[in-house]
Parts: C-alpha cells; sequence; structure tokens
C-alpha cells in the first residue's frame, strides 16, 4: 500500500484524464506516478477507462491466494 502525495502535477494529470468524477481521476493520476500496480475500490464503475489496473476487495483477496 502507498499513500501518494497530490500535488500540482497530480492535480493536472487528473484533470486531463477527463473521467466524470474528478477524485476517482486523483486516485488514478497518483497510481499513475508511483507507477502502482492497482487500484482496490469498491466503485468500479468510476474507473472505468482507467490505464492502470482496477481490483475490487474481493478480486484483489482472490488474486492474492
Amino acid at each position: 500500500m502507498e499513500i501518494c502525495a497530490v500535488d500540482r502535477e497530480v492535480l493536472e494529470q487528473a484533470i486531463a484524464l477527463k473521467l466524470p468524477d474528478f477524485e476517482d481521476a486523483v486516485q488514478i493520476a497518483c497510481a499513475i506516478q508511483l507507477e502502482l500496480e492497482g487500484i482496490v475500490t469498491r466503485d468500479i464503475n468510476g474507473f472505468a477507462g482507467s490505464p492502470i489496473p482496477v481490483f475490487s476487495p474481493q478480486k484483489l483477496r482472490n488474486r492474492l491466494t
């Protein structure tokens, strides 16, 4: 698990993603900046079109076991 600093670069990248939910876009931009392997969320639909893999908690758990 990583904690990402949200700075101007992350916010500009989030805006450039042009997703309907800005908060989801910020999370994706953070994941891109840190080169993370994926995002875990219960709101899979909110991350449609993400260039980073998105996992539900259940899907991640299944992947790890």
